[in-house]
């Protein structure tokens, strides 16, 4: 069976008045045309200034470098916050750890793609793709990805076949909004085979993209002692967006069923917004797979009871001594009849 692997490439750079958009040894150019109502100031994606619900078409023009005919599909992504704290972009409605606050914010829905594009040998070619949004409060961010048909990559080698889509970001600002807090919930410890996670639910719930948020946070233990500390982590959100962010586990232990507690900040815009909250670890809340950061090793688990211990310690050692006590006992015994048997044999002895 054939393997695919999905990457997703975003490679941007300005030529011209047009994005640029390609990525080391594809066969094909992406370069998308700015549209008359561009944000002033942005020029790495499509960004569209309006008022009013958006009705118009969007320009791509895909050009072949290569001597064969190309496949290319365009699908229409919706961003997401995601758990490494960049802004990601997926097809799907909803991703493992992250999900949209509200339908209304889905690009994926605003935006027209045709079915399939067949790009000749050396052609270049205009791909239209149709916007359709109704006004909604803030942003709604998106994007358009192209990639090539599966069944025209060459599988390498090893059986895998890497396909590879670009991604032109679409962004669409119909009014200013403020930022509102982020929402933190409550954490629970999550084990993969590698490492452990702490999962932080967040809910990002305003109608704006947010960069730069900064977090620190500190990890103790049920009485008060500090396991671990962080404050390197910086964060991107997506529009209404919610999350559960990846922290790695930083210590070499872990106790089932035992209070933990994070106490942390996020920094937003130089304002400050401090948080503290409990969790323990409940082994079968295991979520599954995911591509945090750090990697500090399986810590060992010690599961916060040790009775059975003492117990066992307990039972053993009674147990030992009742075999020790039982042999000096058969010891004596033997002892004590070997004695007798000696004193009868002199008795009938010294009789004869």
């Amino acid at each position: 069976m054939k393997k695919v692997v999905m990457i997703i490439v975003l490679t941007i750079a300005l030529l011209g008045s047009s994005l640029v958009t390609s990525a080391n040894g594809l066969d094909y150019i992406v370069v998308p045309e700015l549209p008359h109502n561009q944000s002033k100031g942005i020029t790495n994606y499509i960004s569209i200034d309006s008022p009013s619900d958006i009705n118009q078409k969007l320009k791509f023009h895909l050009i072949n470098k290569t001597d064969r005919e190309i496949n290319i599909q365009a699908v229409p992504m919706n961003a997401f916050t995601s758990p490494n704290g960049s802004i990601q972009y997926s097809t799907k409605g909803k991703e493992q750890y992250s999900s949209l606050l509200d339908n209304k914010y889905s690009m994926k829905g605003n935006l027209e793609v045709p079915k399939e594009i067949v790009l000749k040998p050396k052609e270049t070619k205009e791909v239209v793709v149709n916007l359709s949004a109704s006004k909604v409060d803030g942003t709604v961010l998106g994007a358009v990805g192209f990639s090539e048909h599966e069944e025209d990559i060459e599988t390498d080698s090893s059986g895998i076949t890497n396909v590879v889509t670009n991604i032109v970001g679409v962004q669409t600002n119909f009014s200013e909004v403020e930022e509102s807090a982020l929402e933190v919930g409550y954490p629970y410890i999550e084990p993969l085979p590698a490492m452990y996670f702490i999962r932080l639910p967040i809910k990002h719930d305003s109608a704006k993209i947010v960069k730069g948020v900064s977090l620190e946070y500190i990890v103790k233990d049920k009485d008060g002692l500090e396991l671990f500390q962080s404050s390197d982590k910086v964060y991107n959100f997506a529009p209404k967006t919610d999350v559960e962010i990846g922290l790695p586990w930083g210590y070499e232990k872990i106790e089932k069923e035992s209070k933990y507690t994070i106490e942390g900040k996020f920094t937003i815009n130089g304002k400050t917004e401090e948080f503290t909250r409990e969790f323990e670890f409940k082994p079968d809340r295991n979520k599954g797979k995911d591509s945090g950061d750090g990697f500090f090793g399986v810590p060992s688990l010690d599961d916060g009871n040790k009775l059975w211990i003492w117990v066992l310690i307990g039972v053993l050692s009674l147990l030992t001594l009742a075999i020790i006590i039982l042999i000096i006992v058969l010891v004596r015994k033997r002892k004590k009849e070997d004695e007798d048997k000696t004193k009868r044999i002199e008795e009938e002895q010294e009789g004869a």
